[in-house]
């Protein structure tokens, strides 16, 4: 087989596309060229083909996961759904995985503490509903439940809740029955993620200041 012409592509110019004896094969980046010195009229065997492949894939999975993570921090799963959208095989994307988690770009212990910090303080959600959205992120459960454990203890999650619900009842005011105003407070730090125990603590608390 022969490398019959390569040409810069227009809408990326750091990649090339690559024709064997007359027909387009795979398009790679600029360095994958000058490291296998790729130039038209070379020979070029199907598993050089194939290395080079895979090492462009490899690059190429590195850049989006670098882009993607550029945004704001993510989860291991996070990361590999986006790769998997990306169409990079299975092989590139553990080996992308296990570079970024090498070089302290993935840690999801890390993130799991950005996380609860992030959805406690701003969101005000209770432990059930915060643990639901870090499986969701494929956080694993146990580092869940150790992280909770060790950063959102009860203290700060009736802290979290009192704030919550004096932000609710500001809009609840033209509730006059108790029973039912109590009812709904129930019912909406239940919906925000907040155990039983816990809204009895703060619904007390909310009592007592008034």
């Amino acid at each position: 087989m022969e490398i019959t012409k390569i040409e810069q592509q227009l809408k990326n110019t750091a990649r090339y596309n690559i024709y064997i004896d007359g027909e387009f094969v795979l398009g790679v980046y600029d360095d994958t060229l000058l490291k296998y010195q790729l130039r038209k009229g070379d020979e070029i065997t199907a598993e050089k083909l194939a290395e080079i492949r895979a090492y462009d894939e490899y690059n190429y999975g590195k850049n989006v996961a670098y882009k993607f993570l550029s945004y704001k921090p993510r989860s291991i799963k996070e990361v590999k759904n986006k790769l998997t959208y990306k169409k990079i095989s299975k092989e590139s994307v553990d080996k992308i995985i296990e570079h970024l988690k090498k070089y302290q770009f993935l840690n999801d212990e890390s993130y799991a503490k950005m996380y609860l910090e992030q959805k406690t303080n701003s969101k005000g959600m209770g432990k059930s509903m915060v643990t639901f959205k870090m499986i969701d992120k494929g956080i694993d459960k146990e580092m869940i439940t150790k992280v909770i454990d060790e950063n959102y203890p009860e203290e700060k999650q009736i802290e979290a809740g009192k704030k919550l619900i004096e932000k609710y009842l500001k809009k609840k005011q033209k509730i006059e029955d108790k029973n039912e105003l109590k009812k709904k407070c129930y019912q909406y730090l239940f919906s925000r993620g907040f155990s039983y125990s816990v809204i009895e603590q703060i619904l007390k608390i909310n009592e007592d200041d008034k």
